[in-house]
């Protein structure tokens, strides 16, 4: 080649006057003797560098790095114009199909296809898990943007679901706390040395839930309380307080609301 495969182009961005060169990269493979021959190849263009905004000192840049004088038949402002046009273009297309589309139904995800409320009634974990998703939605694009609008519909549909499931935790940690023995429960929460007993009779304070071992721990730490280990005073007041505490959930284990 002339000009040895040089040539002016522009860079992704059309920003800038850029120097790239077509090389021909070939492909080598060994044959049954065990030696290696070239098999073909193929051409690829190579970045050297950008070189300018400017027409002018772009030439004279590139010719200063190879010796060869070299064209570029294209205006910059010209690409970028018309890429600008192309862009409104896709962003009008993009707003509109963003504008007909119905976010209370899933565009992604298992359930593409199928409304919030469909999947709401047959796979109700899966809205609950999708409306705890927001956090990780920035909405920098109209895509994050109808992602959000499905989350939102997501979260006004396990909000009560959520709301229920919240005032039950609290009534059942107030009747264990009830079961336990409330004073008890205070005075070790207000301990001043951290301890196992003191988070968890806190939590319950607050009312939150606890584990089953938690509670199993708990029932073992008050009915000490009451004597040491095996001794007659403390069977008793461990089996006392499981009878509270048994009396508060039905066969399957499940809790039984006073309400109900």
């Amino acid at each position: 080649m002339k000009n040895n495969g040089y040539f002016i182009s522009t860079g992704d961005k059309n920003g800038f006057y850029t120097l790239k060169q077509r090389v021909f990269e070939p492909r080598y493979a060994q044959s049954s003797s065990g030696n290696w021959a070239a098999v073909g190849g193929e051409e690829k263009e190579v970045f050297f560098q950008n070189l300018s905004t400017d027409r002018d000192e772009a030439l004279r840049k590139a010719k200063e790095i190879t010796g060869y004088d070299l064209s570029a038949d294209f205006d910059l402002d010209e690409i970028q114009r018309l890429e600008a046009e192309e862009y409104a273009r896709i962003r009008a297309e993009k707003q509109a199909q963003f504008d007909a589309t119905d976010w209370s139904v899933f565009q992604f995800g298992k359930h593409q296809g199928r409304s919030v409320k469909d999947v709401f009634a047959t796979d109700p974990g899966y809205v609950e898990w999708f409306s705890g998703q927001f956090a990780n939605t920035h909405r920098n694009s109209l895509e994050d943007q109808g992602r959000a609008i499905t989350i939102q519909h997501c979260i006004d549909l396990v909000a009560p679901v959520l709301a229920e499931r919240k005032a039950k935790r609290s009534s059942e940690a107030q009747d264990l706390v009830a079961a336990l023995g409330a004073e008890t429960v205070a005075a070790v929460a207000s301990r001043e040395e951290d301890g196992f007993a003191k988070s968890v009779c806190s939590q319950l304070l607050s009312g939150s839930s606890i584990s089953d071992k938690a509670l199993n721990i708990l029932v073992e730490i008050f009915a000490k309380f009451e004597g040491r280990r095996n001794s007659k005073a403390y069977k008793a007041a461990y089996d006392a307080i499981w009878e509270r505490i048994s009396a508060l959930y039905d066969e399957q284990g499940n809790y039984k609301p006073k309400a109900a």
